[in-house]
């Protein structure tokens, strides 16, 4: 989980280049009730899946963060 001030989000780090989130990354979203749900994964695109889940590579999610960082 990463929490800011506006928002939680969570994160699920997958090996695989075709990553499925799991019912427990489903399940702890909700409990935490993150705004965006994403899961990292060893291949280099990012991409939206169903229910509102980003896939996304390392590269993209740091460049993402370090933006964010940098308008703070």
């Amino acid at each position: 989980m990463l929490e800011f001030p506006s928002e939680r989000r969570a994160i699920e780090i997958r090996h695989a280049s075709a990553p499925v989130p799991s019912r427990g990354f489903h399940e702890g979203s909700r409990d935490i009730e993150a705004v965006r749900r994403i899961i990292v994964h060893a291949g280099e695109d990012s991409y939206a899946v169903r229910d509102g889940v980003e896939v996304k590579s390392l590269v993209d999610l740091m460049r993402e963060l370090a933006a964010r960082d940098s308008r703070a």
